[in-house]
């Protein structure tokens, strides 16, 4: 937050927990709009390669991410739309 607030800078969010995605998508709905239109959010995780994985979080819950991204390749998915037009 503190780069948003603090420079001019365009943040690039990657969340692949769709629990963590839910809160991130809140906090970013409850910022003005000069703010918002500089946030992209992605909902994949990132690897050294295409593919599945499991996603551990708290409380022993397991949440299957479909499909893993690799960082080394461009994204073949769009960024949320989060109303920031």
């Amino acid at each position: 937050m503190d780069m948003l607030l603090h420079t001019n800078a365009n943040i690039i969010a990657v969340e692949p927990n769709p629990d963590n995605l839910f809160r991130l998508l809140a906090t970013v709905d409850a910022l003005p709009p000069y703010l918002k239109s500089r946030i992209t959010i992605f909902n994949f995780a990132v690897g050294s390669s295409d593919g599945t994985a499991k996603l551990f979080a708290a409380r022993g819950k397991a949440v299957q991410v479909e499909p893993m991204k690799s960082i080394l390749k461009p994204p073949r998915t769009k960024s949320l739309n989060l109303g920031l037009e």
